[in-house]
This record gives C-alpha cells, structure tokens and sequence, in this order.
C-alpha cells in the first residue's frame, strides 16, 4: 500500500513535467529515457529526505550525511543490487545506513588495510553490478567504471590520514558492508553460472 501511494504521486509528478515536452517533437526513446530518469530522480529526492529525517530524529544525521555520501560515491561506479519497488529499496536503504552507523563503532582499527584490499579485488571481479533496467555497458565501458571505482578506493584510503577517526570508520563501515554485498553477487554468479565474470 505505501509503494502504491508512493509511486502513484511520483507517476503525477512526472506527468506534469512529460506533458511540457508532449508538445515539442521528442522522438519516444528520448521520451521514455527522460520519464525514467524523472522518476528515479524524484524517488531517489524522496528516499534521501525521508532517510534524514529518520536520521535526524534519532540524532545520528551527521553520521547519516558522511554514510550516505559514500554510499551513493561507490554506487555510482560499483552498482549494487536493485529491489523490486520503491518501499523495498527505502527499507534496504535504511537498514543498510543502521548497520553502517551500528558497526562503525565496533570496527577494530587494524585491519583497515585488510578491508580496502578485499573491496578492492571485488570491485575489479564485478564491477559494475548491472541491473536489469539499465544500458548493457561494453568491456570498455566496464574497464572505465572500474578504474573510476578504484580511484575512489584510493581517495578513501587517503582520507584516513584527513578526516576526524569517526568519520573514516564510517566510511570504513560503508566498504564493509558494500563488500559483503559484492560477496554475495559473486556467490550469486559463480553459483549460477559456474564462473564469475
């Protein structure tokens, strides 16, 4: 039911901006791509905000705002999984930043290193995660967003020796669980394919 009025008001939204481009000539591919993309904008605004008011009112919206940065930084060039609907991704989303916040408290310090490596070499086996609505990306393509993704890896890394103990343990934390993520979708493939790439 939520999911319902949630994308029932996202689809409104997004019809009254889709009815300004009706009247210019807009080839329907470009339509679609621009209705797509209008939607996970406007889902993704909606999930963010509600996220920090959650977070807000737990007293944890700084820890929130560094967790979802990173989050969202490693997403764009890692991928990840995908839920079936709006609700689903908010309650994953949400459980995913409480798990963040709650073990980067308990992270022993030491192995940081460790953590940085493993992530690594997973994000060299599998990414980008692609999911079903999105482009299929090329070898080369593929080759880019890794490198992206390793760069990113190594502007974590340096922040360590930046910012505050607090926030590089969250950060930390992200990779963490963003590792087992990833340990998953290799799991996943190499069960179901028999090989992982």
């Amino acid at each position: 039911m939520i999911n319902t009025i949630w994308e029932n008001h996202i689809d409104k939204f997004v019809q009254i901006i889709l009815k300004k481009l009706e009247t210019t000539d807009c080839e329907k591919r470009v339509f679609m791509r621009v209705e797509y993309s209008l939607r996970v904008i406007i889902s993704e605004m909606e999930k963010l905000f509600l996220l920090g008011l959650i977070f807000a009112l737990i007293k944890q919206f700084n820890q929130f705002l560094v967790s979802i940065a990173v989050l969202i930084i490693i997403r764009i060039f890692v991928g990840g999984t995908h839920q079936k609907n709006i609700f689903y991704c908010f309650v994953q989303t949400l459980i995913n930043l409480l798990v963040i916040i709650g073990i980067s408290n308990f992270l022993i310090s030491g192995y940081w290193c460790s953590v940085f490596v493993l992530f690594s070499i997973l994000v060299v086996a599998v990414a980008p995660v692609q999911s079903s609505n999105r482009v299929t990306y090329d070898r080369k393509q593929k080759m880019r967003f890794k490198v992206k993704a390793l760069l990113v890896i190594v502007v974590l890394v340096y922040s360590k020796y930046v910012v505050d103990k607090e926030i590089f343990s969250l950060m930390e934390s992200v990779v963490v669980l963003y590792s087992v993520e990833l340990l998953f979708i290799v799991m996943k493939k190499y069960k179901g394919k028999g090989e992982i790439m």
